[in-house]
């Protein structure tokens, strides 16, 4: 990506400034590699990046593990909700900001009770 750098990633958090929400800046694209083992992409996205992932609290971690062919990498569980704004990929699971909202107000509702 041309604005791929530490510096671009510390400017995008201003847009989600929230303290649960994580940010990170994957240099080496591992996680990315990681995620598009796991999501289902077309096989012409070569990697899961511009996606939107949320999960339960309390869920599984991210492990760094070997995989089947013995190479280390990311091996991030499967996320609760996903969206994406891939352009290799279909309409489907296609970012919804309403959607992302009313998702995200239920699960905090339901961590609450």
């Amino acid at each position: 990506m041309g604005a791929d750098s530490y510096q671009s990633a510390q400017q995008a958090r201003a847009i989600f400034p929230d303290e649960r929400v994580k940010h990170w800046w994957d240099q080496p694209l591992a996680l990315g590699q990681g995620y598009r083992k796991i999501l289902p992409l077309a096989a012409d996205c070569k990697l899961a990046w511009d996606v939107y992932l949320l999960y339960q609290r309390g869920r599984q971690r991210f492990r760094y593990a070997l995989d089947s062919a013995g190479k280390k990498g990311w091996n991030p569980p499967a996320p609760d909700l996903w969206m994406h704004q891939l352009s290799c990929m279909t309409k489907e699971n296609y970012f919804d900001a309403k959607i992302l909202r009313e998702t995200v107000e239920k699960t905090l509702q339901s961590a609450k009770l």
